[in-house]
């Protein structure tokens, strides 16, 4: 099996036909919601399974919020049919096995959230058509432009003041990349070639024969990872031992070795052992005059030093004298400056919760004018006062008869 993964950008507003398939940010969040009307290609339609991030039906108010946020270089507003909204699929042949299928939703979700961050909305799964996929969506930053969330935009822009060719070249090869990283991080690993066969025109066998050669790179892969986790957890249980017995083995040293010398020193003579001792105060006795001197000559070089700053001391005293009354006004001063700062930064806590928490609610006002607006178009024309008058009318004459009149 082949990789398919791709990604598509969307706008607020339907744009002109040709663009993005004329679909619009409303129109390609019904289709993944599957809300009744969108899904011709759907014969039994079921509903989406979350596999990361926020409902589907709280995206358009954010795009609608990003672009409020934004504004162009002239600090107009953003246009409707700007880009707002970065829309993926990932998608596996019809006959993958279920474990692979998680394996492979696992991976992908990990590499889209390492791609994206906090950009990535919402990761779906739909599980009524042949082909099991999943979707995903992503919404760029507050002030961030929308080039940088889309790789090929993202590197024709850079090349904004280059010829149109140019640009184009700088979109196709980012686009590459693109498909490369997604097939280092997840194809080869679940055993997905990076081209199907068309690509490259390849024969059937040759085919499967690539086919067969992914599938031992991912089963070497998996293989390799364990082999990794169980050789890192057999180096930490070596390692441990080591220090255990080198720990042990420094103990039973010092111990045989205050043993062999007490066990020498027993089996000398009274007059040996007296001859020893003496010998021993002689040797610890000349050591501690070596060492009485050279800590006598380091007293008097601090001494010499000491004096010196205690006169350095004297003078920095006097100066300190003069000084504290200010540094005592000053450190009151730090110490209400330290209050006040408290204070803000509590105030600024406050006021960043009711920041979200307003975002919120007109994330949520937004997705509510968005459905009265809906059932304001769907309303029924007896709703109408004057359609209604009419419809009693007709419906008085036809039970009268033609010839009676109805005056309102």
């Amino acid at each position: 099996m082949f990789q398919f993964a791709h990604i598509s950008s969307y706008s607020r507003v339907t744009p002109k036909i040709g663009k993005a398939g004329g679909h619009s940010v409303s129109s390609i969040l019904a289709e993944a919601s599957r809300t009744p009307g969108n899904i011709p290609h759907v014969a039994n339609p079921q509903l989406p399974l979350y596999l990361y991030g926020r409902p589907l039906s709280e995206l358009e108010a954010a795009c609608d919020l990003w672009a409020i946020t934004l504004k162009d270089a002239r600090g107009r507003n953003m246009r409707k049919d700007a880009l707002c909204l970065l829309a993926g699929v990932i998608s596996a042949p019809a006959g993958i096995e279920r474990e692979a299928w998680e394996k492979l939703k696992k991976d992908s979700v990990s590499w889209l959230r390492k791609k994206y961050g906090d950009r990535l909305q919402t990761v779906v799964e739909h599980v009524d058509e042949a082909n099991p996929h999943l979707h995903f969506y992503c919404i760029p930053l507050r002030g961030e432009r929308f080039d940088q969330i889309h790789d090929g935009k993202k590197a024709a822009a850079m090349k904004k003041q280059w010829p149109k060719g140019e640009q184009n070249a700088a979109y196709r090869k980012a686009m590459r990349a693109w498909q490369d990283e997604f097939s280092a991080d997840v194809g080869i690993p679940n055993g997905m070639s990076r081209f199907g066969p068309r690509k490259r025109r390849l024969s059937r066998d040759a085919w499967r024969q690539e086919q067969h050669a992914y599938g031992r790179i991912a089963t070497s892969l998996a293989a390799s990872h364990e082999l990794a986790g169980g050789a890192k957890a057999q180096a930490a249980e070596i390692l441990r031992h080591a220090k255990s017995n080198a720990a042990a083995l420094h103990s039973n040293t010092i111990k045989t070795a205050e043993f062999n010398a007490l066990h020498a020193f027993a089996k000398k003579n009274i007059l040996a052992r007296i001859i020893e001792m003496i010998t021993g105060f002689a040797r610890d006795n000349t050591a501690l005059r070596q060492k009485t001197k050279s800590l006598e000559r380091k007293l008097s070089g601090q001494s010499t030093r000491a004096v010196k700053y205690y006169d350095q001391a004297s003078k920095y005293s006097k100066i300190l004298n003069k000084v504290r009354p200010a540094y005592t006004e000053l450190s009151e001063t730090v110490g209400h400056l330290k209050i006040i700062n408290r204070n803000l930064l509590s105030d600024l806590d406050v006021e960043r919760e009711g920041r979200s928490i307003a975002e919120n609610k007109l994330i949520r006002a937004l997705s509510n004018i968005k459905v009265l607006q809906a059932e304001a178009d769907i309303e029924p024309e007896s709703a109408n006062p004057v359609r209604r008058d009419k419809i009693l009318c007709e419906e008085y004459r036809s039970g009268l008869g033609s010839d009676v009149s109805y005056r309102r």
